[in-house]
This record gives C-alpha cells, structure tokens and sequence, in this order.
C-alpha cells in the first residue's frame, strides 16, 4: 500500500520527514521543482514509492535516521487531541479536563512535536491519516456551542 503525502506550501523537510517515519511512503513536493513534482506524480501513478529530494537529503545528512515514530501519545494527550477535534477551544479543553489552559498548550506542543506538525490544522489532519482519532469520535460540539442568530443590522437612514 502506498500512502502518499503532497505538499504544494514550503513545508519544512524536517517535518515531512516525521510523515515518512510514521509510515507515509511517498512524499511529493511542488517546491522541489516541477520537474521533481511531475516526477513525484510519476511514481505514485506506477505504484512505486517516491521521497522528494530535499526530504532525502535531509534524511542522509541524519545518517538514515529517522525521528521517532509517533506510535504512543499518553492518554492525556490522546484526550486533548480528541477535543480539539471536536473543535473545543484551549481553554474549553481545560474546563473539560480540569487542567490549566497552560497544561492544555504544554499537551498540544508535545502533540506537535510528536506528529510532526504545525498548526492545529495540520494535527487534526494527522490525527484522522494515522487513527489517533476515529471519525465516529467526533461530535463538533465545543463547550460554550449554541446557535444564535446574527443580530439584524440596521440603516440609520431607514429610521428617518
């Protein structure tokens, strides 16, 4: 099975490489020239596993050693994961939890750290890509969730 990783931002390659040690096996990168993209897309089109060059020579510069792979997260940090999946806020989360908003950013920095990403967006991604996080976990519901509608918005003029 290939699993393939696509980036057309500038994603950093030490990160990418955290994607090949928890088990994507093709990584494909725009900014490594189109040519390399095209031939990224080549590979994945013929069933072959393909790595950008700038992700490879970060891997040799590492000597073939690869970041550890991200297999164990705490249960705590799995607790987190899961509520911010369901787009509770930090501080929601550590109402949730009965922990401080800090210990809930402290928990998220190591989930970054651990998975390789950026941005809350990017964690989300992976959590779903490697199954930390299982789409019948997820609700959407924060905390503070209710629907309100928007207030109507008036012209001065009208009132005239």
């Amino acid at each position: 099975m290939n699993i393939a990783a696509v980036s057309v931002n500038d994603y950093p390659a030490d990160l990418a490489m955290k994607f090949v040690a928890n088990g994507i096996t093709s990584y494909v990168n725009y900014f490594d020239g189109t040519d390399q993209f095209i031939k990224g897309f080549d590979y994945l089109r013929d069933g072959k596993n393909y790595v950008a060059p700038s992700v490879q020579e970060r891997i040799e510069i590492r000597h073939g050693e690869m970041p550890p792979p991200a297999t164990e997260l705490r249960e705590r940090q799995i607790e987190v994961l899961r509520l911010l999946c369901n787009g509770f806020t930090s501080v929601e989360i550590a109402d949730e939890l009965y922990i401080s908003k800090r210990t809930v950013e402290f928990h998220k920095a190591e989930l970054f750290n651990n998975l390789g990403t950026r941005n809350e967006n990017e964690l989300i991604r992976v959590a779903l890509i490697l199954g930390f996080i299982k789409l019948d976990e997820l609700d959407f519901y924060g905390g503070n969730f209710e629907l309100s509608p928007k207030q109507r918005r008036t012209n001065h003029w009208e009132e005239i």
